[in-house]
């Protein structure tokens, strides 16, 4: 379920939200005036995401090499 909470709570209670992100392996979003401006996550849920945006790019990369590769080879 998603987390959402006001910007103050993470200055006010901080262990409140630490306990989200560490404990319950919850992501916080964050807001200001009602405006979504953060996101709260652990280190090892941030890498994961990381890791796997870089892994998507990379196979995006190949099969768009593939296509441009296919296409510029000469016909006889």
């Amino acid at each position: 379920m998603i987390k959402i909470r006001p910007v103050s709570e993470l200055r006010n209670s901080f262990p409140k939200i630490e306990d989200l992100v560490i404990n319950q392996d919850e992501t916080v979003y964050l807001t200001k005036n009602g405006t979504g401006i953060m996101v709260v996550m652990s280190i090892e849920k941030y890498s994961s995401l990381i890791n796997s945006v870089d892994e998507t790019q990379i196979i995006s990369s190949k099969k768009s090499s593939r296509r441009t590769s296919k296409k510029s080879t000469p016909s006889e």
